[in-house]
């Protein structure tokens, strides 16, 4: 007869139990216990629960008690329809309620909230992964949980800030201009909506100009430069480069943003006409 020497809280119809032998399980309410026994054992998240097995792999178990196919190193609860794994290769990943794993691989990965989770590349910096797997443009030194549309980030200078939904940095315009003199990169970062602010678009350009110009012009005064390796040099080259392509993808995609927010307008202002239209004709 087993016995049951530690009894946790109840969580989605089940507790969680030691039993003499040192094993752990599952009762339900009605104090029935399941059939399954465990080295240690989780609560049930979302239907789920992660059990250690007794050669050291990590399962989820369904509330029948059944097994998912995966065995993990580590595991974390189910939100939002996916919970985070270690692999054998110590690598993280995402698997659904199917145990289906998603592509993405990480160093460190949290739970989702918000259709979003926090997961740590392969270079050491965090960013964002949504429920099909697609990561944010946004590289950060950390990463929080989405909070009623929001996440704390800390950037490369040890800044910290927030970001909505699509990655882009939520601050005021003079914020924003603060931040782009100071590493021209977050310029990508800068929400469409202010792009429809040509003033604000033109001060933004001039510095983004203003930091790279002094930046070249300090490479070229800098009497050691000569002394520079080629490919130190080349590595430059590509750093103005990429700041050059960043600001030509934004751009592109800000244009794109904006024609179909015309078009849109479009649209409904001729729903508008055709409707009082239709009005003026009445009583006629």
């Amino acid at each position: 007869m087993d016995k049951i020497i530690f009894k946790d809280e109840y969580h989605e119809g089940f507790a969680c139990v030691q039993l003499d032998d040192g094993k752990w399980t599952f009762v339900d309410s009605n104090g029935k216990l399941q059939a399954g026994r465990y080295k240690a054992a989780g609560d049930y998240y979302e239907g789920f629960a992660a059990v250690r097995l007794d050669d050291g792999k990590v399962a989820y178990i369904d509330s029948n008690g059944k097994l998912q196919a995966g065995r993990y190193k580590a595991a974390g609860d189910y939100y939002e329809g996916f919970a985070h794994v270690q692999l054998d290769d110590e690598k993280w990943a995402f698997v659904d309620r199917n145990g289906k794993l998603q592509a993405g691989r990480y160093k460190e990965a949290g739970d989702y909230y918000e259709g979003f989770a926090a997961v740590q590349l392969a270079d050491g910096k965090w960013t964002f992964v949504d429920s099909n797997g697609k990561l944010q443009e946004g590289r950060y030194k950390a990463a929080g949980l989405y909070h009623e549309g929001f996440a704390c980030v800390q950037l490369d200078d040890g800044l910290e800030a927030k970001v909505d939904y699509v990655g882009n940095l939520a601050m005021s315009k003079e914020e924003l201009k603060r931040l782009v003199s100071k590493n021209p990169k977050y310029y990508k970062l800068i929400p469409t909506k202010y792009f429809e602010d040509k003033n604000f678009i033109k001060e933004i350009n001039d510095i983004m100009k203003s930091v790279l110009s002094e930046y070249i012009e300090g490479i070229q005064a800098d009497p050691r430069a000569i002394d520079k390796s080629e490919d130190e040099l080349e590595e430059l080259v590509k750093f103005v480069n990429e700041i050059m392509d960043m600001v030509n993808a934004k751009n592109t995609q800000v244009r794109k943003q904006l024609e179909i927010k015309q078009q849109k307008l479009e649209k409904l202002n001729k729903i508008k006409e055709d409707i009082l239209s239709e009005i003026n004709t009445l009583g006629e």
